[in-house]
């Protein structure tokens, strides 16, 4: 089995120019979840979708996904988020492993569900790369260069950026494997994994990285919608997929 698990648990607290969380505000007339969902639901690899949404939100999202995935409302569940990203990681994996009868090859594909741009073919190369080597993750290569600073103030170095990566999503793990890894896992290990890849590296486990497609960024600032609106305006992302 291939799950595929969409994070859309948060509130969006630095996305100042909306009353509701960013995964939910329009791009056109289509949220964008549903976006992010949108190639998770037409890849027929994709035997499940687990998406963890705040409580408050649940009764609208049934209704969003009744309203735009009518003919996969079957393998579509709802589960309650947590309060920070990786409290709803745990809760798909603890909640696919306890409803389903897992075996030694399934994998979850994670993705942030405020991705609209999710490509296809990104997601199929999760799938791959997590099927062979049990733990992967969506990269880009650092195109910036980076500075350290101790103080905020002054520079006191910087980083080869010739081996440095930006970590994205999607995100595929074995679920057996994943599980097995972090069902007891302190308190310490949920307040410094920033994502789900970086917990897997602070247990000693290999990530094996693949590229991520151009343009696959995430909604995170107003910046980043107003430039999501601006691509849809003008047709130069082509979002029907």
């Amino acid at each position: 089995m291939i799950y595929g698990a969409i994070l859309a648990g948060g509130v969006g607290r630095r996305l100042t120019g909306s009353s509701i969380p960013k995964q939910f505000v329009p791009i056109g007339d289509i949220p964008i979840v549903i976006w992010t969902m949108k190639p998770f639901v037409k890849n027929k690899r994709v035997d499940e979708i687990y998406v963890a949404v705040h409580k408050d939100w649940i009764g609208d999202t049934e209704s969003l996904f009744k309203k735009f995935f009518p003919d996969d409302i079957g393998r579509i569940h709802i589960v309650e988020g947590g309060t920070e990203r990786i409290d709803s990681f745990f809760n798909i994996v603890n909640h696919i492993v306890s409803q389903k009868k897992t075996s030694p090859d399934d994998i979850v594909v994670f993705q942030e569900g405020v991705r609209p741009f999710s490509n296809p073919n990104t997601i199929d190369a999760c799938i791959d790369t997590a099927l062979e080597y049990k733990y992967a993750t969506a990269v880009t290569p650092m195109i910036y260069s980076i500075a350290v600073s101790e103080d905020g103030d002054y520079l006191n170095g910087s980083l080869d950026r010739g081996n440095l990566y930006e970590i994205h999503t999607p995100s595929g793990f074995n679920v057996e494997m994943l599980y097995n890894a972090t069902r007891n896992i302190g308190e310490e290990y949920r307040k410094r994994a920033t994502c789900t890849s970086m917990l897997m590296l602070m247990l000693g486990n290999k990530v094996k990285t693949f590229l991520t497609q151009p343009g696959d960024f995430k909604i995170t600032t107003d910046k980043d919608l107003q430039y999501a609106k601006y691509l849809y305006d003008n047709n130069i992302f082509k979002f029907d997929r």
